[in-house]
């Protein structure tokens, strides 16, 4: 994106002047800094957050509304739900076991999108209602790709990147 590239420029602006190989060094030396930046966040970070901070706010951020969002149960096998948006009247279908929406956020994004979660929170809710106990058990992390889940996200960072000299 562009802003990314806005922000690589900046952070190496100083060293294009450079040649090549101080340039990689530069490079380098920073992606190191960056990983062990990482590194101490997920090690920081509360084990009983299941989610990367970005995924966690996103959701919390759309907590609200998708309780208020209606969904109307297809297929309860299958998971799969009709979902109304409010802001534009359309209907959405979601499957819960697939972790897809007729949107297709949810899809390309692997994290759920509005109306993942209205369904999601419309699952919570029956399987609370008596006498309405079901054999599938879905935890709010799992409706995330684990490439989201923080113990995961944690193993990315756990290697050291040493920054070597050409020299």
């Amino acid at each position: 994106t562009g802003k990314s590239v806005e922000s690589m420029n900046s952070v190496f602006r100083d060293a294009r002047r450079y040649a090549l190989i101080p340039l990689l060094d530069t490079i380098i030396k920073k992606f190191s800094d960056w990983f062990n930046e990482h590194r101490k966040d997920s090690v920081t970070g509360s084990i009983d957050i299941k989610l990367v901070p970005l995924v966690e706010i996103h959701l919390h951020n759309l907590w609200s509304t998708a309780e208020k969002t209606p969904v109307r149960e297809f297929n309860s096998y299958e998971l799969e739900y009709e979902v109304t948006d409010t802001e534009n009247g359309k209907n959405y279908v979601v499957n819960l076991i697939e972790k897809s929406c007729s949107c297709k956020v949810y899809d390309y994004e692997k994290y759920p999108c509005l109306h993942g979660l209205a369904a999601y929170l419309y699952f919570l809710e029956v399987e609370a209602a008596p006498g309405r106990r079901r054999d599938i058990r879905i935890k709010y992390h799992e409706l995330c790709s684990k490439y989201y889940w923080t113990e995961l996200s944690a193993l990315a960072y756990y290697k050291t990147i040493y920054s070597v000299p050409d020299r």
